[in-house]
């Protein structure tokens, strides 16, 4: 994106919101979907996995969000059931993914928005 381009964007947000919008920081990033069943239960999951980088500091993160159930496997269960066993499938996906995939990527557990990150990576390279 250019800066003409981030430009136009600000302003237009700056009149559909009425506020001033700024400009903190531009972000590269890679990200891949992955779409997963679960085959016993038939539960699907998107996992989409990226990685961010602004100047010298990086960030990959890995999400992951129950999408639905095949319709053929579909059952009527009350919200906190479904919530209680989508919760508990995805706990154990993430743990699968941690211990496959942390080897490399060295991930940690966190609920840090890339908004967040990228506030602090400006706040560090501000105090040097």
């Amino acid at each position: 994106m250019t800066k003409i381009d981030a430009n136009l964007i600000l302003q237009r947000k700056t009149k559909e919101l009425g506020e001033k919008i700024f400009l903190l920081g531009t972000i590269k990033r890679d990200k891949f979907y992955l779409l997963l069943q679960n085959i016993k239960t038939g539960r699907y999951y998107s996992v989409s996995a990226d990685s961010c980088q602004y100047k010298k500091f990086r960030l990959s993160q890995i999400e992951i969000e129950y999408k639905g159930i095949d319709k053929t496997k579909k059952i009527r269960l009350k919200f906190s059931k479904l919530r209680k066993i989508v919760s508990q499938e995805i706990f154990m996906l993430s743990e699968f993914l941690m211990k496959k995939m942390n080897k490399q990527f060295k991930f940690k557990r966190t609920k840090q928005t890339k908004f967040e990150w990228l506030c602090s990576c400006l706040n560090q390279e501000k105090s040097r």
